[in-house]
């Protein structure tokens, strides 16, 4: 047993040996820096996405708000003009319901 824990020995501390001699450590480091720079090109254009996106979403908000401002404007006046003559009012969504639904029944 004696032997063949020796040449064990042997065989682990020339494995550590030849490990120890490829980690070169300044080529460890350049390997970590050269990641490290991939890494902030990729946050960069990630940020830069996202400035975008956010750019994007602000102008379409201000005009989906543009768009419910005039759809207030046009529906607001015709409301309170509904309010006032009721009977006529619900004459005139009596006949367009019927009229959509007759479109709508040919169109199939």
């Amino acid at each position: 047993m004696g032997l063949f824990q020796r040449i064990r020995d042997i065989l682990r501390s020339n494995i550590n040996d030849l490990i120890a001699r490829a980690e070169d450590p300044e080529r460890m480091l350049n390997a970590a820096i050269e990641d490290m720079k991939r890494q902030v090109a990729e946050a960069k254009s990630r940020v830069a996405s996202s400035i975008a996106d956010q750019s994007r979403l602000v102008t379409q908000r201000d005009r989906e708000q543009k768009k419910a401002a005039c759809w207030c404007s046009r529906f607001l006046p015709s409301a309170s003009m509904a309010r006032s003559s009721r009977p006529a009012f619900t004459a005139t969504m009596a006949f367009s319901s019927h009229e959509s639904a007759f479109f709508c029944s040919r169109s199939r």
